[in-house]
């Protein structure tokens, strides 16, 4: 993302919308990225251009929104480009499509799964397991969490995954991470490449905070990836 909406070669943007769409396939909280790399790309066209640069700003958002279109075409090439799961018209889940959507108590999720559904936007397979992961991860399981000395259903505070994350993470990987940000603190390293990585961890943390607790550092490894990245850094 960092060199694909700095130079807007394209391709240093194919390369962005592959590895998007094989963060799509791999993993179903991949979508909190796919919003990320849009709105990054979105700020990149409405700032300054970098020097050398002379794509006209109607080109480059185009740019961002074929990135987001490939990234899409390798999420349904891993579906070999069906929306249907099986030869059958109906589907043949352990659940009904339809009743897993209606689990969703969020009625903004709700909308946005039958919106998919409706308009076939990737297969019908991955809007299921969407609706699972959303259901699961948002509102949360019925899975007690014992944190901080205290016991708690669904959810616990706020603060639950920053602190988890923190006391998870090796000791010298922390004091990576801590020497990365004084460097950026103090403009040693690239701040634009540093800034899009911490919000790009900062996005994926809010999510987090606000779903459910019942997974722990499970759920919270992207961020703990992004971290090794500030480490890298330092």
């Amino acid at each position: 993302t960092i060199p694909a909406f700095r130079n807007w070669k394209w391709t240093d943007l194919a390369a962005c919308s592959v590895a998007l769409g094989l963060a799509l396939t791999a993993k179903h909280s991949a979508p909190v990225f796919l919003i990320f790399v849009f709105l990054t790309g979105c700020v990149r066209v409405l700032g300054p251009s970098a020097a050398g640069v002379r794509r006209p700003r109607l080109l480059r958002f185009g740019m961002v929104l074929a990135v987001l279109v490939g990234a899409l075409t390798v999420l349904w090439a891993s579906y070999g480009f069906r929306y249907t799961e099986s030869s059958a018209s109906s589907d043949v889940f352990n659940r009904p499509l339809g009743d897993k959507i209606a689990d969703v108590q969020s009625p903004v999720y709700r909308a946005a799964l039958q919106g998919m559904r409706t308009l076939h936007a990737v297969p019908r397979a991955y809007i299921w397991g969407l609706a699972d992961t959303v259901r699961a991860g948002l509102q949360g399981r019925v899975i007690p969490i014992t944190a901080f000395g205290r016991a708690y259903i669904d959810r616990a505070p706020k603060y639950y995954f920053p602190a988890t994350i923190a006391l998870r993470l090796p000791i010298g990987l922390t004091a990576l991470v801590l020497i990365g940000l004084f460097a950026f603190a103090v403009r040693r390293v690239s701040t634009e490449g540093m800034a899009t990585v911490l919000a790009a961890a900062a996005l994926f943390l809010i999510v987090l905070m606000a779903g459910s607790t019942y997974a722990g550092i499970r759920h919270a490894m992207p961020v703990v990836v992004l971290l090794a990245i500030v480490g890298g850094f330092g």
